[in-house]
This record gives C-alpha cells, sequence and structure tokens, in this order.
C-alpha cells in the first residue's frame, strides 16, 4: 500500500472517529497505545501511574477528536496528551527528568 493510500485511510479513519464512530476510534487506540503508555512510563517512571496516565487521556481524545486540525499529526496530538495526563498523575516533588 502507498503512503497516499495509507494517509487517505488514516484520514477516513479520524473522521469517522470524530463523527461518532466507536470502531474506528477503536482503531485509533490500538495502533497508539502502547506508544502512549511509554511516553507515560518515561515521565513518571510508574507502571500502574503510566497506564492510569492513558486511560485518562483516551477519554479526552475522543471528546477533542474533532479539535485535530492537521491529521497528519494525530500521533503527535495523542503524544502530547498522554504526556499531559502522565505529568498530571505524577507523585508531587517527583523530579524525574523528561525527554523533550
Amino acid at each position: 500500500m502507498s503512503s497516499v493510500t495509507e494517509q487517505a485511510g488514516l484520514e477516513t479513519m479520524i473522521e469517522r472517529a470524530a463523527s461518532g464512530d466507536e470502531a474506528a476510534f477503536a482503531q485509533i487506540i490500538r495502533a497508539h497505545h502502547d506508544d502512549m503508555a511509554r511516553i507515560c512510563f518515561v515521565i513518571s517512571g510508574d507502571v500502574d501511574l503510566a497506564q492510569d496516565a492513558v486511560q485518562a487521556a483516551w477519554p479526552i481524545a475522543w471528546r477533542r477528536l474533532r479539535t485535530l486540525r492537521d491529521q497528519t499529526r494525530l500521533r503527535a496530538w495523542l503524544m502530547t496528551i498522554a504526556a499531559n495526563r502522565g505529568r498530571a498523575r505524577r507523585p508531587a516533588g517527583s523530579h524525574r527528568r523528561e525527554c523533550r
């Protein structure tokens, strides 16, 4: 499959998910959940906190998917949401170094 065809498929999936298609959103979750969990783990340093952060990130992504302006930036957008949830769940006083 060409990258143009893959991009068209991704755009269609995002549009379907943004219009409320839960199956399309489930595909997005399957494609990005593990990467989001890794980002949260790097930030929190704790597997359980990382999983909690990712679980908190998905409803935010679901509600805000219509606000995604550039569909080619879906992964970066999701990682930002996850990183923000990871930081929010990090214990007070934690000075774990963040990747930038």
